[in-house]
């Protein structure tokens, strides 16, 4: 992995994945795949349907704390607020 500006350039490489599910014709056969710096993966099972909507959630979740933590932040820095106010 090469750097880029003190951050890697892939957070996650993965080479000659295999991956099969009991009782399932799904099966991931020797799968390779870099995940650049900065990027979001999933991976979901068989079943996962449940499971997609719990990650955007907390994507979604962890949107909006993002935005309450830079409100608060613009109000205190900004315009002098404190955490009272």
């Amino acid at each position: 992995m090469k750097e880029r500006k003190g951050h890697m350039e892939n957070i996650l490489e993965l080479h000659n994945l295999t991956k099969s599910y009991p009782k399932s014709d799904f099966t991931l056969d020797q799968i390779s795949f870099s995940l650049p710096y900065g990027s979001i993966l999933g991976f979901v099972g068989e079943n996962g349907a449940g499971h997609f909507v719990k990650m955007v959630h907390n994507g979604i979740e962890y949107g909006d704390m993002q935005l309450i933590c830079e409100a608060y932040q613009l109000m205190r820095d900004g315009l002098g607020l404190t955490s009272a106010e």
